[in-house]
């Protein structure tokens, strides 16, 4: 069973990009890809009961990036598909028992016991797929981000190498943003004290992680010797994003914007934005069963800037509305309150890289095409996310994590915060420093989350 697993998941490595790019230069069509689709994968699939939860796993991401490659060519082949999208499947069974594919998908899923959705998703694309990341400070290993294959590839639709720099780029910053939740959980779930050493030096490392984040977005933008883009705008847009296609009617395909621990940090932080709640809701179909658990135990626990206030014994509203003089007299009394200040405005800088990247690979040149007369994809429209979230949309998201409920403390010089400072405040990190807190695991490591 094993190397029936091993040899789907080499096929989809070495096979599945080389056959995409050919359907893609209209070298083969997609009925090709299908028919060798089923001789070489399907047909030899194992019954998905007979399956591990860990093969189950491995098989949902080999399968949706299979899914994914058929879905999008024949969606952009008949675009009347894209009204019934579960008939982009037809044709397509698998294992000797000749399962429908999507039937084959929902029963993979399920064997995986993770409430996976029965298509591929974020924790499939991202998580599941990607190497095993880990993030170490100062010799100290804080948290891995876990794959669950042996092998250190990141399987992908075309192997371009801008699609794998995505794809690691998004797990390296969900590893940091677990390990800040990690490390902020303690404070809002009540097991220690808002005010004491052990939560403020939390605070002041979770700041260095999200610092790491920001870094890496910027990161992402780095032009290589000849002065271009390492990550291609034509090939996110034209590409990559045109492989998120629906595969049945108003379900969700995979996003960054899925990303719980981003999300989960959101209600830790005390963030206000109307009707937030009821937006991270919408994303739950496409979430796991975990992951939907932690977010609705987020949404429930009282965030730091009302900690804060319940301390202090007064309305947090003060931290954003007080005058300066109000201010200083609160970081005079409870000096407590300067890291947690300091870990929002981290925060908003983490805020605020993600709305550039998005500008930079999305909006801004889709504006450009539309001057030139450019007409959008058909098939994943260019002028929203993958989630359909529209430019203004992702703007009034990003604007209260930087105008965040401690903001008011932004109108005093940082040297006269950092001197009431009680704890060893967060000094500066070069590149390097913060680049170097995430990294591809060492096979050891990573080896013992299969044991």
């Amino acid at each position: 069973m094993q190397n029936r697993v091993e040899q789907i998941d080499n096929w989809i490595v070495v096979e599945l990009p080389r056959l995409n790019r050919a359907v893609l230069e209209k070298h083969l069509t997609v009925e090709d890809l299908v028919v060798r689709a089923n001789h070489q994968v399907l047909h030899t699939a194992p019954i998905p009961e007979e399956l591990t939860p860990l093969q189950a796993k491995q098989l949902v991401v080999d399968i949706g990036l299979l899914g994914a490659s058929v879905g999008r060519h024949r969606q952009e082949a008949d675009l009347e598909l894209l009204r019934t999208p579960q008939n982009s499947f037809l044709s397509m069974v698998a294992s000797q028992d000749n399962i429908p594919f999507l039937d084959y998908v929902r029963r993979l899923a399920q064997c995986t016991h993770t409430g996976h959705p029965p298509r591929d998703t974020y924790a499939s694309l991202v998580r599941w797929n990607v190497p095993t990341i880990e993030v170490k400070w100062q010799g100290q290993v804080l948290g891995y981000n876990h794959s669950v294959f042996h092998r250190n590839v990141v399987r992908t639709y075309t192997g371009n190498q801008g699609e794998e720099l995505f794809l690691v780029l998004l797990k390296k910053a969900e590893a940091l943003e677990a390990s800040v939740n990690e490390l902020l959980y303690p404070i809002v779930s009540g097991s220690v004290q808002v005010n004491s050493s052990h939560a403020l030096e939390a605070a002041i490392l979770a700041t260095k992680l999200l610092d790491a984040v920001h870094q890496i977005n910027l990161e992402f933008t780095a032009k290589n010797e000849c002065d271009q883009s390492i990550f291609e705008t034509a090939h996110f847009m034209d590409i990559l994003r045109q492989f998120a296609i629906h595969w049945t009617a108003g379900d969700s395909p995979p996003s960054g914007a899925q990303d719980p621990e981003f999300i989960k940090r959101d209600f830790y932080l005390g963030y206000q934005f109307a009707g937030y709640t009821n937006h991270v809701y919408g994303m739950f179909p496409a979430l796991l069963t975990s992951e939907r658990s932690t977010l609705e135990e987020a949404m429930r626990l009282p965030s730091i800037p009302s900690l804060l206030g319940s301390l202090i014994g007064i309305d947090a509203d003060i931290f954003a509305n007080g005058s300066p003089s109000q201010l200083l007299q609160l970081a005079d009394d409870y000096p407590c309150v300067i890291p947690y200040f300091f870990l929002m405005q981290a925060n908003g800088r983490v805020a605020s890289s993600h709305l550039m990247l998005t500008k930079r690979f999305l909006f801004n040149p889709m504006r450009e095409r539309d001057r030139r007369n450019i007409p959008d994809s058909p098939l994943v429209s260019n002028r929203a996310g993958t989630t359909g979230m529209l430019e203004t949309l992702l703007e009034a998201l990003t604007k209260p994590r930087r105008n965040h409920m401690l903001r008011g403390f932004s109108r005093i010089p940082l040297s006269q915060l950092a001197r009431r400072q009680k704890t060893e405040p967060s000094k500066r990190h070069t590149k390097e420093e913060l680049l170097g807190m995430v990294n591809f695991c060492h096979q050891s490591s990573a080896a013992a989350f299969f044991l």
